[in-house]
């Protein structure tokens, strides 16, 4: 059995391995049930995180991580701040 740590180590090898490119912002996983698995992504919005859950082996969970990271794209994403501004 994997630990978390072990766990979020593994995805951050598929982020190098699909995008040729390190993952930087925030990543968590967390475990659901004896068999089951949440991956969050900050995607640099914190307080929007993506998250993918799955429900099986954590063998079945980094393969069904890495076929949604090769599906979604996250490598094309932009992202950009936006500012409030006051009128007057």
């Amino acid at each position: 059995m994997m630990t978390t740590i072990e766990i979020e180590q593994a995805i951050l090898d598929i982020f190098k391995r699909i995008y040729c490119k390190e993952y930087i912002s925030k990543l968590k996983v967390t475990v659901l049930s004896s068999e089951g698995y949440n991956l969050m992504l900050a995607m640099n919005n914190k307080d929007k995180p993506i998250n993918i859950n799955y429900e099986g082996t954590v063998e079945n969970f980094l393969k069904f991580v890495e076929e949604e990271l090769r599906q979604r794209h996250f490598n094309t994403d932009t992202y950009s701040r936006g500012y409030k501004v006051r009128n007057g």
